[in-house]
């Protein structure tokens, strides 16, 4: 049963490509309806991890939309002033970096290789804060990718999965 539903996901086996992925709207969708539900003046009662299992090859997105939705929001975040873990103080007294809480964070599982669609959630993971909007700001890094064959474990735990080690 279940890998029919998987084979039945394939895009190659749908009949006239009929469902097409809109990864910016989805996003948008999920995390305004959490920022919505969830805050509380400046702070969010609630944090929120989604877990995107994805080829990537969003075909109703051009290269850049998401990108451009993410920077919006992440701006935003900024905008509206979510405190950082290690303020700036302890920072130069401790010698360790800036760190902001991940409220909210995006966890992208590729299923397949496509060049393309490796290059996107590369850039998404590790140069989303090299946009000039971004630039010389403290901005959470709330993306994060991996690829479905990595170890699912320490994927889907995180953090939690290092500690428990």
């Amino acid at each position: 049963m279940f890998l029919k539903k998987m084979a039945d996901a394939d895009p190659n086996n749908w009949k006239n490509n009929i469902f097409k992925i809109d990864m910016s709207a989805s996003l948008s969708l999920i995390l305004e309806d959490h920022l919505r539900k969830n805050r509380d003046g400046e702070k969010l009662r609630r944090y929120l991890t989604i877990l995107v299992l994805t080829d990537s090859l969003w075909e109703l997105n051009d290269e850049y939309t998401v990108d451009d939705y993410l920077v919006t929001f992440v701006k935003r975040i900024l905008e509206e002033r979510w405190e950082p873990e290690t303020p700036l103080e302890t920072s130069c007294q401790t010698n360790k970096p800036i760190s902001h809480p991940r409220p909210i964070s995006i966890q992208f599982i590729r299923f397949g290789h496509h060049p393309k669609a490796i290059v996107r959630l590369d850039r998404l993971d590790n140069h989303l804060k090299d946009k000039q909007e971004l630039l010389r700001t403290f901005s959470p890094d709330i993306i994060d990718t991996d690829d479905a064959d990595m170890d699912m474990y320490r994927t889907l735990l995180g953090k939690l999965y290092r500690r428990l080690r």
